[in-house]
């Protein structure tokens, strides 16, 4: 049996009463464990019982909601994230730990202006924290998703300075440099990033898009089978090498590549209409149309988009 089954079954086996004490030994260990085995849901469920006992002192309470909001984000359940770092504040407002996870909720909500808010009340309670590198990466993503590009990257150089060898800040900053556009610095950024974790398929995927666009074909390719390689099924890799095979110019290789990503992902409108430039290369006008309506239908920008890097019909 796997550790976490056995650990439900724990907590659901002890009794209520006479055993609180093992209860919320058993709960804390859950709560407050980083161990990879130690699911989510069950950091909830113990961190929600130590809440409930009326057991823990009024110090201990800060830190388990906010254990319970990162798992609340790792379940994807923001609003209850947002309340317990909200809670987490108001019990601690000069902790800097809850304002940093409430701005990962509002930073998922798309509420970046109030995760910028919250970062920087994080940072300047403790702007030596060994956290400070990961707030300040995020306020940099905050920051690049409200168009503020300079004080984007000036954050990011913060967060690298502080954390050299973390390869999802250079994926972030790399993104955004594809923005800018500026694709040599993305190309560094991203290459980066896939040196520190060669097995962070979302890397390969970004150079491989990003070489495309600057129009290294060959080794866009290259990119995005490694990054194949590593998830077969990833949606977004295999539109990106479909869109390396139409500017190549190698029409079925790219009918094969859409063909697989709207089979994993039926939403994916940008693979509809790429294989509907590709059906129309080929001859197919009527199935090229009827991809391409359904790709209008659910993106109607995507024409746009395919023709901002240079594919239209």
């Amino acid at each position: 049996m796997k550790f976490v089954a056995a650990a439900a079954l724990a907590l659901a086996a002890v009794p209520a009463g006479a055993a609180l004490a093992q209860d919320l030994e058993l709960a804390d260990r859950l709560c407050g464990s980083d161990a990879e085995e130690i699911s989510p849901e069950h950091h909830i469920a113990a961190c929600t019982e130590l809440i409930e006992s009326g057991a823990l002192p009024a110090t201990d309470l800060p830190l388990v909601y906010t254990t319970r909001a990162w798992a609340y984000l790792m379940v994807e359940d923001f609003d209850s994230a947002l309340v317990d770092a909200s809670e987490a504040i108001r019990l601690a407002p000069r902790s800097p730990d809850g304002y940093g996870w409430r701005a990962a909720a509002y930073s998922a909500m798309g509420e970046h202006r109030k995760a910028v808010e919250d970062l920087t009340e994080a940072l300047r309670l403790a702007p030596r924290s060994e956290t400070a590198g990961v707030w300040y990466g995020g306020r940099g993503l905050s920051y690049g998703s409200l168009g503020e590009m300079d004080r984007a990257l000036a954050d990011f150089a913060q967060a690298i300075a502080r954390l050299p060898d973390d390869a999802e800040l250079y994926l972030m900053r790399g993104s955004l440099y594809i923005d800018q556009p500026d694709y040599p610095a993305a190309i560094q950024d991203l290459s980066r990033a896939v040196r520190l974790a060669p097995a962070m398929a979302v890397a390969w995927n970004q150079l491989c898009w990003t070489r495309m666009l600057a129009g290294d074909l060959d080794r866009a390719l290259a990119d995005c089978d490694r990054a194949l390689e590593l998830e077969p099924a990833m949606p977004e890799a295999l539109d990106s090498r479909g869109v390396v095979h139409l500017k190549r110019g190698d029409w079925q290789a790219a009918i094969g590549d859409f063909d697989a990503a709207v089979t994993v992902d039926p939403s994916a409108s940008a693979s509809y209409y790429g294989r509907g430039i590709a059906l129309l290369r080929l001859g197919d006008a009527d199935l090229a149309r009827a991809n391409m309506a359904i790709a209008a239908e659910m993106e109607p920008a995507v024409a746009a988009s395919y023709a901002g890097f240079g594919i239209e019909p």
